[in-house]
């Protein structure tokens, strides 16, 4: 998953310290984004290089659907657990 001109590899280890990552597994990771258009919109990544998903491997395939469903599980448990979670995240990225 390094490549040096690759913005998402360049900051994934500074994203997973600081704990921004919503979701990880060996083929995908996902984020919170930092320009959100809604509350909860977060990037699920590939961690291989491919310009199109169907360059994805039917292994890799499956294990990024399968990082789409969790990401969007931890949100929702996010939001039961504590629904001032997400807004106090978005607060301190406009602020």
């Amino acid at each position: 998953m390094s490549n040096s001109k690759d913005v998402f590899c360049l900051h994934y280890a500074h994203w997973k310290a600081r704990g921004d990552l919503v979701f990880e597994n060996t083929v995908a990771y996902a984020l919170w984004n930092l320009t959100p258009a809604v509350p909860a919109h977060a990037l699920v990544i590939p961690k291989s290089h491919v310009e199109e998903l169907a360059e994805l491997n039917a292994t890799e395939a499956q294990g990024f659907l399968y990082a789409i469903s969790e990401t969007f599980r931890n949100i929702q448990r996010l939001y039961v657990l504590n629904p001032q979670h997400l807004l106090t995240f978005y607060n301190e990225i406009l602020t």
